[in-house]
């Protein structure tokens, strides 16, 4: 029943300071995503241009057949997506007694091969060459003489030969990138409100009735839990609904905002409650500022600084959502997050026991 009071008292309060509250957490980055998020579309989208690979071509067989693919490799609807050069990125080698497997209708045997700069083109090398032995079999069988045609054709390589990765769109990358705001803002937010002379008033006299400091502990918690699960429901439902990012299953957003509101609701009260006033809204500054710093909530690309901001990996949780659809590569990051927070709780828990008045009982 207590519970009920605490949580309607704290519901009534979210009412109270409803535009406020909007405006900061939900209206302000929307804002700032909706700009920063023009300004980098403007600067390029990635608009799926297929980026040449220059390859390089051994020809031991040096036969008809081999010519012939070797000059397909260089027409000019082909040489969009790969360009014969002596140095490439990666090598095809033709091996001696090609031409004769062919007329055997046996595997070619060509070998594909990375020349070590980095690029991953050997999946899109075999699709090519795959496709053209395959089309001339079609040719040589006269099943249909207008297959081969169909390889130099730019939408084909475009839809069925490029294996691209999805990039997010300036928007989606934005709004992902701002959750860092809205997290660290309120987690700052709280512990400057715990602060605040009404609010450690408020909590005095909670403290003198009959109620253990551990018993508040939960039912602040709880209060907080919900107020921050609802603010960061609201915002990506607000991405979502205009379908902007966040475009995937709700319940798989949930995974990740739960993690998150535990973070904040953990965080906020080990700082108040375990760190001094003064040194409380320092660290809440300084967990604030370090996505800034780190370059990562504005520009979505962070440096090694990022990587110490606790929000940093709900920010990749959160893109990798927007590009996969799934929490997939992000599940550690997540279980991480529940495991420190639960121990944060468990930490601050502990301290309320043993404070003066802890054992008051209701």
């Amino acid at each position: 029943m207590k519970l009920l009071v605490y949580l309607k008292t704290t519901f009534k309060g979210v009412i109270a300071t409803l535009v406020p509250t909007l405006a900061m957490f939900i209206l302000l980055p929307v804002v700032i995503a909706g700009v920063m998020g023009f300004v980098k579309s403007d600067e390029g989208e990635n608009s799926l241009k297929l980026k040449q690979l220059k390859v390089s071509i051994i020809d031991e067989d040096n036969s008809k057949a081999s010519n012939s693919l070797i000059e397909f490799l260089k027409t000019d609807d082909i040489n969009k997506l790969i360009e014969v050069t002596n140095y490439g990125d990666a090598y095809i080698k033709i091996p001696k007694g090609y031409e004769e497997s062919l007329l055997l209708q046996k595997d070619s045997n060509i070998i594909l091969e990375e020349s070590g700069k980095g690029h991953s083109v050997l999946s899109t090398l075999k699709v090519v060459i795959d496709k053209y032995h395959e089309n001339l079999n079609l040719v040589r069988h006269g099943e249909n003489a207008r297959e081969l045609s169909k390889i130099l054709n730019e939408s084909f390589i475009e839809n069925e030969i490029i294996d691209y990765k999805k990039d997010l769109t300036s928007y989606e990358l934005m709004a992902s990138t701002l959750s860092e705001f809205v997290i660290s803002m309120m987690i700052l937010n709280l512990i400057r409100a715990s602060y605040v002379e009404v609010s450690r008033n408020i909590n005095m006299r909670i403290l003198v009735t009959p109620i253990t400091r551990q018993r508040v502990l939960v039912y602040e918690s709880i209060g907080i839990f919900f107020y921050s699960f609802i603010i960061l429901l609201c915002y990506t439902l607000f991405f979502k609904a205009f379908g902007i990012a966040f475009k995937g299953s709700l319940l798989v957003i949930l995974e990740i905002i739960i993690p998150a509101a535990l973070l904040i609701t953990t965080m906020s009260k080990f700082i108040t409650c375990c760190i001094g006033k003064k040194y409380g809204q320092v660290v809440g500054i300084m967990i604030f500022a370090l996505p800034i710093l780190g370059m990562e909530m504005f520009t979505g690309k962070g440096n090694l600084l990022a990587k110490f901001a606790p929000t940093h990996y709900i920010t990749k949780a959160f893109e990798s959502f927007s590009l996969n659809g799934s929490i997939t590569g992000s599940e550690k990051e997540l279980l991480w997050i529940i495991g420190i927070s639960i121990l944060l709780f468990i930490i601050v828990f502990i301290k309320e026991g043993i404070s003066k008045g802890g054992r008051r009982c209701a």
